[in-house]
């Protein structure tokens, strides 16, 4: 899994997750994980407020990875069940 995926599975939960957290969980420098959380907000992936120093995911993204994760429970629980 790449970083920026790893960042993006901390900030699924919808929560707002603050820059030293990200850093620490994921054994980053700030300056690292303040890059990786720029990118994401460039694309519109999450909201970065730098003066707090929080992130959050945007909304719909979130609700696409929801809905990406039923979609993937669902076919394995169908192909479990065919064998």
């Amino acid at each position: 899994m790449s970083t920026v995926d790893e960042v993006m599975d901390i900030l699924k939960d919808g929560k707002r997750h603050s820059l030293s957290e990200i850093a620490e969980r994921l054994k980053l420098t700030q300056k690292k994980a303040g890059e990786i959380l720029q990118f994401l907000a460039e694309y519109d992936f999450a909201t970065f407020d730098q003066k707090s120093n929080k992130a959050i995911i945007d909304p719909e993204l979130k609700e696409l990875l929801l809905l990406e994760e039923q979609v993937i429970v669902t076919a394995t629980d169908k192909k479990n069940n065919n064998h």
